[in-house]
């Protein structure tokens, strides 16, 4: 049940969102996805919004609920040899209708319950995603520095055979050395990273696995957004500001109700001195002393304060969305452009530096140097790339669709 509520909370956003077509993504992308949104749903803190949730509906519905409950009242006395006694009941009734504007009140106050959910999804998930990305990038640093550190053991070590067989002289085994020890610290250094970023994924995922890293490229081949801003309206943030305001006016307006006293009537009857009695009541407060003006003036300062964050969230998100599409926009290209000239590179570079210095084209000093800048330039490839990645995580959060979109590749749309 919960697994299904979750679904249909986040189909109701897919309305109107432009994004790639479900069939385009296999069914190993379909599966990742669904482990990872039931990754979500077991989370503690996703429990614990469900929690709030319930709590706000609980609260919606209470607001619905009859103003004003009846009254029981009884009477015994003794007078004499007679018993005495009356039995009644009262209502104060609602003249003026407030129930209505609770009643809407109480719609507002689920709706903000929904959009407060939805927006823990949405943060929860694109921070499990970022996590992932950086994963990948600190494993990928941690290779290549064990790489690295494995092919500078090897060319000290060859380096000390030739300056035995007195090919080469000290100076050379010194400078392998000194390389050796610098790439040691950077190969410590890249490592805690990864436990670093591992143990982030562990707290993150309950049933975290490597094998379960690797993000489906669907994700990452999104078109360019035409218009950054569409469909902003469905964005649980703004959504969440409006509802807000929406419940705050409805506060204000009742406020000004409350002013307004409601009175109580009642019918009983009993018996008085063998006499049967029957008898009509009526009561209303006077509001003479205190009038609740200042209850109001509070309500409505809280409604208007609640309008201008409504108007700053949705100029916040316009700003952060195009933001986000422009840096997206900017990574994409020079990540497809460094894909290209890069692509299988780095494994033809190390044996080409290799080769030449072996053949004596290029002496140690050289060699070293250049490792450097080679590892230099593998390094920043892989941070090219998990800055696009978190350049596409970020977009799909600013625009409010990542949680749709993995709703979508997970093939978990409405009418399947």
């Amino acid at each position: 049940m919960k697994r299904m509520l979750l679904r249909q909370l986040l189909c109701t956003c897919l309305i109107g969102l432009c994004l790639p077509a479900a069939a385009a993504m296999s069914s190993r992308d379909k599966a990742w996805a669904d482990w990872l949104l039931g990754q979500i749903e077991r989370h503690p803190e996703i429990a614990a919004a469900r929690e709030h949730r319930q709590r706000g509906f609980a609260l919606g519905d209470a607001r619905e609920q009859p103003l004003y409950n009846p009254e029981l009242a009884t009477e015994i006395e003794r007078e004499g040899d007679d018993d005495n006694y009356r039995i009644g009941i009262a209502q104060t009734l609602d003249i003026w209708d407030k129930r209505a504007l609770r009643r809407d009140q109480g719609g507002e106050m689920r709706s903000a319950a929904h959009w407060q959910y939805l927006l823990v999804l949405q943060r929860r998930t694109a921070t499990i995603l970022r996590a992932l990305a950086n994963w990948r990038a600190a494993r990928a640093r941690n290779r290549l520095a064990d790489e690295q550190e494995s092919q500078l053991e090897q060319f000290a070590a060859l380096l000390e055979k030739r300056r035995r067989a007195g090919d080469l002289g000290s100076a050379d085994i010194e400078l392998a050395l000194l390389s050796l020890s610098r790439q040691l610290n950077q190969a410590a250094a890249a490592a805690a990273e990864f436990q670093s970023a591992d143990a982030a994924l562990n707290e993150l995922l309950p049933d975290w696995s490597p094998a379960r890293a690797p993000i489906p490229d669907t994700i990452w081949q999104l078109p360019a957004p035409p218009d950054p801003t569409q469909n902003l309206d469905g964005h649980p943030r703004w959504q969440l500001a409006r509802a807000r305001w929406a419940q705050l006016q409805q506060q204000a307006r009742l406020q000004q109700l409350q002013r307004r006293a409601d009175p109580t009537i009642g019918i009983n009857g009993g018996r008085k001195e063998e006499h049967g009695v029957v008898a009509l009541t009526f009561s209303m407060p006077l509001n003479i002393r205190n009038n609740y003006s200042a209850e109001a003036r509070a309500a409505d300062s809280a409604a208007l304060g609640a309008e201008a964050d409504y108007l700053a969230e949705r100029r916040a998100l316009t700003f952060a969305c195009k933001s986000a599409a422009a840096i997206l926009s900017g990574y994409r290209e020079r990540y497809q452009r460094w894909r290209e000239l890069a692509a299988g590179r780095g494994e033809r570079s190390r044996i080409l530096l290799e080769k030449q210095w072996r053949s004596g084209d290029m002496n140690t000093t050289d060699y070293l140097q250049a490792l450097q800048q080679r590892r230099e330039g593998l390094l920043a490839g892989i941070e090219l790339e998990r800055n696009y990645r978190l350049a596409v995580i970020d977009w799909l959060e600013q625009s409010g669709r990542i949680d749709i979109y993995l709703q979508r590749i997970a093939g978990q749309e409405e009418g399947k």
